[in-house]
């Protein structure tokens, strides 16, 4: 798996052990994604987020995971989680495959 993907899970871990466990398989359920995705279509995977925890519960997690990816690659400017995303991939230019998920 990939840098951002690690990053997507470290953030979920901030709510527990089993959050991103959870989170994966609804993703997976509901939305028909698989981690990979997260990184290729964040604007899908937010969407997805949205709809299982409401606009506030997205929110928090946004925030979490977007601070998880900031602090992992050295952004500061970015606050969405799509746009994090996106210049996280520009820095690595697709040679992130080197880290393991965590889930």
């Amino acid at each position: 798996m990939n840098r951002i993907a690690n990053c997507v899970s470290k953030g979920l871990d901030v709510f527990g052990k089993n959050v991103g466990l959870v989170v994966y398989h609804k993703l997976l359920k509901d939305c028909g994604m698989v981690p990979d995705d997260i990184v290729a279509k964040p604007d899908e995977f937010i969407e997805c987020v949205q709809r299982m925890f409401g606009p506030a519960g997205a929110k928090v997690i946004e925030t979490q995971l977007v601070r998880a990816i900031r602090e992992d690659f050295g952004l500061s400017a970015e606050k969405s989680f799509v746009d994090v995303v996106r210049k996280a991939r520009a820095v690595t230019n697709g040679n992130d495959k080197d880290c393991e998920i965590l889930y």
